[in-house]
Order: structure tokens, then sequence, then C-alpha cells
């Protein structure tokens, strides 16, 4: 099997720090999804999990 960047679908770019999601078709009818964590060199997950919850607490108060 040959693998090419069609088989990944993403909804947007990783363009930012944060947890993204991210699906591989592994098959036509299969599809893994996982998620991804951008971080600053020396974070680690929960420093991930941690903006994440801030960005999603800030755009709940914007609306």
């Amino acid at each position: 099997m040959r693998w090419t960047r069609r088989r990944i679908e993403l909804d947007h770019g990783i363009r930012e720090l944060g947890i993204h999601t991210v699906s591989i078709r592994l098959m036509p009818d299969v599809t893994a999804t996982f998620q991804v964590g951008v971080v600053r060199e020396g974070e680690d997950w929960a420093a991930a999990e941690a903006r994440q919850a801030a960005k999603a607490a800030a755009a709940q108060e914007a609306a």
C-alpha cells in the first residue's frame, strides 16, 4: 500500500498550537481517527489540553 497525502482527512490545516483531530483512510471503508497535539518545545500533552480548555472558555464567553 502506498501512502499519499490524499489519505489524510483534515477539516483545516494544522497551523496553530493545540489538539487537532485527524482522520486517515486506511482502506476505502476503513478510517482511523486520532488526535494530534501541537505544542511548544518542552511542553507536553497536558499543556496542549490546558491551552485547548482556555481557548474553549474564551470562545464560550465571547458567545
